[in-house]
């Protein structure tokens, strides 16, 4: 047996960017407002896109510098190709460091482009990020208001089921109506384990730097968290 044990990781590694990935209106601006613990992202209802551009913004909390990262909305005006590589130009402007997907989904009209989701990211920046997978459900305060739990959610649904098995870092919950800083706190030991376990410097490898026609990020490594936005039922 080795002696070697798994530490958990008490601050995020430097250089830590986190990508929000996802269609229009599902949340994507309010998620990074929440990592922040501050307003930095503006976060409407709106028939339109509210981000038409990536926008980098950073944050310091528990005093660990960190990125988060908004961008257009996939399956809109902009094709997926032209927002993978808006994502790239942004993230080839930014300090060496691994960078987070979380990747935007509405639970209660799980389309099928969206299940196209973590491939089309996979195809972007190599398909190694299956490793850097996790699932983030948000409004599980909703889910148990009417009496069910994220895994009877997950359990309910074959197309979600399908889903987290590509997230292979498991899933994480938050609530929305949340301010406290405990549940942020909670997701970003998640990302920092998972980056941890899995390495720091995946995107160095071939297979991750692969993308035919597409700028080369060196010295990044990705992780890829699917963030699926349950809807309360009205």
């Amino acid at each position: 047996m080795s002696n070697m044990s798994f530490q958990p990781r008490s601050q995020p590694p430097t250089g830590l960017k986190i990508v929000l990935v996802g269609s229009q209106g599902v949340g994507k601006s309010a998620t990074g407002n929440i990592i922040l613990r501050r307003t930095v992202f503006e976060s409407r209802l709106s028939s339109t896109a509210v981000t038409q551009k990536c926008r980098m913004e950073q944050g310091e909390p528990d005093g660990h510098i960190l990125a988060v990262v908004d961008t257009p909305a996939l399956f809109g005006r902009s094709s997926s190709g032209e927002v993978m590589e808006e994502i790239r130009r942004s993230l080839s402007q930014a300090s060496p460091g691994p960078v987070v997907f979380l990747v935007v989904v509405q639970a209660g009209t799980f389309t099928r482009h969206e299940r196209k989701t973590v491939k089309i990211i996979q195809s972007a920046f190599g398909k190694e990020t299956a490793h850097y997978t996790m699932a983030l459900f948000t409004r599980g305060d909703d889910l148990r208001a009417e009496g069910r739990s994220v895994e009877d959610l997950i359990g309910a649904d074959p197309a979600v089921r399908d889903f987290i098995r590509e997230c292979s870092g498991g899933y994480h919950v938050v609530d929305n109506r949340d301010s406290g800083p405990s549940q942020a706190v909670e997701l970003l030991q998640k990302i920092n384990n998972l980056v941890q376990r899995n390495g720091e410097r995946g995107s160095t490898d071939e297979g991750w730097r692969r993308a035919a026609g597409c700028a080369v990020i060196a010295g990044l490594s990705t992780v890829v968290i699917a963030l699926i936005v349950v809807l309360k039922q009205v």
